[in-house]
């Protein structure tokens, strides 16, 4: 949809699409469990004490996959992301 000119100046923007996608929310979603998009980069939050907290940022979507997985392994749990644990250190051993 065209804009007209007074509506171009208070939005800021030559068209509705380019309105929409200038505050469209971006993607957060990440192809992992607890793993999260933020604008720092990959963010891990856990359920800790009835409480979501976030425990780390990492550049790589699968480094914080695999801190996600060593969370979930110290508190008892089975590592949801890999079929291997891999912890971090290096150690892994296969479920």
């Amino acid at each position: 949809m065209v804009l007209s000119q007074a509506e171009k100046d208070i939005l800021g923007a030559e068209s509705v699409e380019d309105m929409l996608a200038k505050y469209a929310p971006t993607d957060t979603t990440s192809k992992f469990r607890g793993v999260s998009k933020s604008c720092t980069g990959w963010q891990v939050k856990v359920t800790i004490l009835g409480e979501s907290q976030t425990v780390g940022t990492f550049s790589t979507e699968e480094d914080a996959a695999r801190w996600y997985d060593s969370v979930a392994v110290a508190q008892g749990s089975r590592a949801p992301n890999q079929t291997a644990v891999c912890l971090p250190g290096g150690v892994c051993c296969k479920r």
